[in-house]
């Protein structure tokens, strides 16, 4: 399982660099995540594998719903739909309540440090701020607690 936890992490750090530098995550990065765990569970147990599926489905419903109702960019949607197969299905609520938490102190810690630093108003930060490192950080956290 240890396989699988870095690769996941290798994928969601190469999507933070990516959302960083080009405000933008490519379609490979969540299309590899998603084939490389599935792949890497059904070698391990059949029921790893499906139970990854119905995850995976359940988080691309979330991240339909976040895309259309403006929380997520395409890029963010797409990373939190492919991150479904990184999640057990009976740990799927625990994930959420730490993404929502973390999240929130992601923002609102990035959205401060802007206004003090740039002069910018609250809602103008809060425009500008990339949640794949909240992902990742989401993500270490859960894992490692």
């Amino acid at each position: 399982m240890l396989i699988i936890f870095l690769i996941i992490a290798l994928f969601l750090a190469i999507a933070a660099l990516q959302d960083f530098k080009k405000g933008e995550i490519e379609n490979w990065v969540s299309v590899c995540l998603v084939v490389s765990v599935l792949v890497l569970k059904l070698i391990l147990s059949r029921t790893l594998f499906f139970n990854s599926l119905i995850s995976l489905v359940i988080f691309f419903i979330l991240g339909w719903a976040f895309f259309y109702g403006k929380l997520f960019e395409a890029g963010d949607a797409k990373l939190f739909m492919a991150l479904g197969v990184a999640i057990p299905l009976q740990n799927i609520l625990d994930f959420l309540f730490n993404f929502v938490l973390v999240s929130i102190i992601f923002i609102i810690t990035i959205a401060l440090f802007k206004v003090l630093t740039k002069k910018r108003s609250f809602k103008e930060s809060l425009k500008e701020i990339k949640l794949a490192p909240a992902f990742l950080i989401s993500y270490l956290i859960y894992y490692l607690f």
